[in-house]
């Protein structure tokens, strides 16, 4: 793992994954989810494979568990965003309605102190939060 995206990781870890923790989402990263009603709500960290981004995937699916399109069942606690089917999930954006494929950049901010680029990042992030709590609840089961 390069530098720089432990550093996001770290970045995450202070500043993202508290606020997660304060929604009541539970899990480790890059995996989190928490049960909402009938609903379990998903979000997972994807990190671009060659590097200097994120995408947060957001999921929805029945807090009872998910079966597979083969047939594989999967418990609530071991659920993902990317067990899901894309119509089942989406991303965080600042229009996650519309916006499909928004990345996190954290390489595009050499003019900031090293320290404070994956900060800026991921308060960014927690920034938009909402935009997520907006899908599921447009998503959520009866």
């Amino acid at each position: 793992m390069s530098d720089s995206r432990s550093h996001m990781i770290d970045a995450l870890q202070r500043i993202a994954v508290p606020h997660l923790r304060s929604k009541g989402f539970r899990g480790t990263f890059p995996h989190f989810r928490r049960t909402a009603g009938n609903d379990l709500h998903l979000l997972t960290f994807q990190f671009d494979r060659h590097g200097g981004g994120f995408v947060v995937e957001l999921g929805r699916a029945m807090a009872s568990g998910y079966t597979t399109t083969w047939g594989k069942n999967i418990a609530p606690e071991e659920l993902t965003a990317w067990d899901l089917k894309p119509t089942e999930r989406s991303r965080l954006s600042p229009d996650v309605f519309h916006t499909q494929d928004y990345w996190f950049r954290y390489d595009q901010l050499t003019l900031l102190p090293f320290t404070k680029r994956y900060d800026k990042v991921a308060a960014h992030l927690v920034s938009l939060y909402g935009q997520a709590e907006l899908w599921w609840a447009d998503k959520a089961n009866p």
